[in-house]
């Protein structure tokens, strides 16, 4: 059972690693490894299964594909049935085979007449184990020997090697304080190719580096290096591989759809800035670059406005004020860029908006919620912190707490923001805020404070208000609420995965207040269709960050694309006026204030995952 239970999480985070095992395989093996897989499923045979498609049981390459999946040790003695099981289950769930049949259609009719089994290999890294190197540069199949896969099982078990460790990671993971792979995109595989360029410590990318060297794909590199020397054409078909072989990978998304853009004679450009690094959870990172790489994405397959297309330049903060600043000013001196989406925190976004102020350059925030950030170019379309935190203080009415405490830290313009507008609207309704404790005190003791909290003073329930750097010891709080003497609730910065997986069953029944929630009947068709997008569910970061673009891509001039000014873009998002189709879900259009007027979602840790609380 606790095998069952972990499955879907255990391929989740091994994505990147079975993304990069899939493309070691032809097209024909991709659709007998699919067809067992399903067959395996369903209890029917795999031939009944192509027959039913359309494919002859006695086709040369199915049999041939078979055969080398057979010889290799992908199957098991019988050739009927896929010896590693998290394999074929991932198999079942991202490449059913109704999906592989028109590849393979395709592949045939393309199939010169007694060509040999066509193999597209990616690279690999000669070590002590192998004495080949199969390497294909080639955007097409290449005709090679069925005899020189002899020495792709090494290369097949390293990728299966490490989908089962990290398997195994979460399984002891649930029971142990054992530290886990915060994203599934971070997932480093050590076989893959040493890049053919070194990132550098720029922090800007329209596709020239890399921001996540630790997510390693041939195909990206190549592409950087077509980019960086301008050849365009050859850019656009190593990222559109890339995209291949990691499909939830939002910057490589991103880079293709620039490199697209490049070749245009009409372009225009937004910068997106992200908090990445070794002191960042690059899991918020990668949430907004999907918002923002799906919506991209999809003007530019649409032809964009009029021909126009869309390229976006990603910036690193690091979610630091001063590195930002810095960012800032390297954005604001490239005139091409007619808005930002950015940044993350709150924190860093008061810092930089002076500079923006400036060069009258327009920001849209999808993620900072202060009430603080006011300016005349600064946008935003995620709920505020006054909208959150009167509803939380609303529920926790509700529940029949009268005292509680507040942990946050006041020099940060979230947590000072929430907490205001929860104080004033708890104490509004008859509650009281009896205590709050600095969680940026090096003296902070979780254990104590709770201690202090429930029997000093009489504390029915914490609420909760960290800023992104200390989410951390808000879980450490949970854990030391061992006996639950104090019911949890708080803000949007603990809604992430890495509050589950650090907080476990430490923070089962948490309430949080979160800007959107994918289980609402107005988000539910964006939320499907991004998940199959990215393979999973989304977070509030994706659709907001969706938004965002969408409201830029609005304010962008239908007509004449010399309009396309810096100022001109800030005047017309005064006027954005988005229906429910064209956003995640909520109509948008901004207030006065630049605000976008919408109503917080409670939600509930219960059974390990976040599920919509009824009003």
């Amino acid at each position: 059972a606790d095998v069952e239970k972990i499955v879907d999480t255990a391929i989740e985070i091994g994505e990147a690693g079975l993304s990069w095992f899939w493309c070691a395989f032809s097209i024909p093996e991709q659709v007998v490894f699919s067809a067992i897989a399903q067959a395996q499923e369903t209890g029917k045979n795999y031939l009944k299964l192509l027959e039913i498609q359309g494919i002859d049981a006695k086709n040369q390459l199915i049999n041939q594909a078979r055969k080398q999946l057979l010889d290799n040790g992908f199957l098991d003695a019988t050739g009927e049935k896929i010896k590693v099981e998290l394999v074929r289950r991932w198999i079942i769930k991202r490449y059913p085979l109704q999906d592989q049949i028109g590849q393979f259609r395709e592949f045939e009719e393309k199939k010169i007449p007694n060509q040999k089994e066509m193999i597209q290999l990616p690279e690999i890294v000669e070590n002590n184990y192998t004495s080949n190197i199969i390497t294909n540069h080639s955007n097409s199949h290449t005709d090679i020997s069925a005899n020189i896969s002899t020495k792709r099982p090494l290369m097949i078990l390293t990728a299966v090697a490490t989908t089962m460790t990290i398997a195994a990671s979460i399984f002891v993971a649930s029971y142990t304080n054992f530290s886990l792979l915060d994203s599934k995109r971070e997932l480093k595989i050590s076989s893959s190719p040493t890049p053919d360029y070194a990132p550098d410590n720029n922090t800007i990318s329209r596709g020239d580096k890399t921001l996540f060297s630790n997510i390693n794909n041939r195909f990206r590199d190549q592409g950087i290096a077509a980019f960086k020397n301008g050849n365009y054409q050859e850019a656009v078909n190593f990222f559109q591989q890339a995209v291949k072989a990691n499909p939830y990978d939002p910057e490589v998304l991103i880079y293709y759809n620039n490199a697209r853009a490049s070749q245009n004679s009409s372009s225009v450009s937004l910068a997106v800035v992200v908090p990445i690094g070794s002191k960042t959870n690059n899991d918020n990172a990668q949430e907004i670059l999907r918002g923002v790489a799906q919506a991209q994405d999809q003007f530019n397959n649409n032809q964009g406005s009029n021909g126009l297309l869309l390229k976006v330049a990603i910036a690193n903060d690091s979610n630091n004020p001063e590195e930002a600043k810095q960012v800032v000013q390297e954005i604001v001196k490239d005139d091409s860029i007619l808005g930002v989406i950015g940044h993350n925190s709150s924190d860093v976004t008061k810092a930089v908006i002076p500079e923006y102020e400036k060069a009258g350059l327009a920001i849209i925030s999808s993620t900072a919620t202060s009430n603080l950030l006011k300016s005349s170019v600064f946008f935003r379309v995620v709920d505020s912190d006054e909208i959150a935190g009167e509803k939380l203080a609303q529920y926790t009415n509700r529940l029949g707490f009268k005292k509680v405490v507040i942990f946050n830290n006041p020099n940060s313009p979230y947590s000072q923001s929430i907490t205001e507008a929860f104080t004033n609207e708890f104490e509004k309704i008859g509650g009281k805020v009896v205590h709050t404790i600095d969680l940026s005190d090096k003296e902070f003791d979780p254990r104590e404070e709770v201690s202090i909290s429930v029997k000093k003073f009489k504390a029915e329930a914490a609420i909760l208000f960290p800023d992104t750097e200390h989410t951390n010891a808000t879980i450490e709080i949970a854990k030391a609420n061992d006996d639950n003497s104090l019911s949890l609730l708080g803000g949007h910065t603990l809604y992430s995965n890495d509050t589950l997986i650090k907080g476990r069953k430490a923070v089962e029944g948490m309430i949080l207040s979160v800007p959107w929630f994918r289980e609402t009947s107005q988000a539910k068709d964006f939320a499907e269709k991004s998940g199959k997008k990215w393979g999973g569910a989304i977070s509030w970061r994706t659709a907001t960050s969706f938004d965002a673009t969408q409201a830029f891509i609005q304010a962008l001039s239908k007509d004449n694309t010399q309009d396309n000014t810096r100022n001109n873009v800030l005047e017309r998002l005064q006027k954005v006026e988005l229906n429910n189709n064209q956003t995640s879900g909520y109509p948008l259009q901004f207030t006065k204030e630049r605000e976008r007027q919408g109503q917080s979602v409670l939600v509930e840790v219960k059974d390990g995952k976040f599920t919509m609380i009824i009003p």
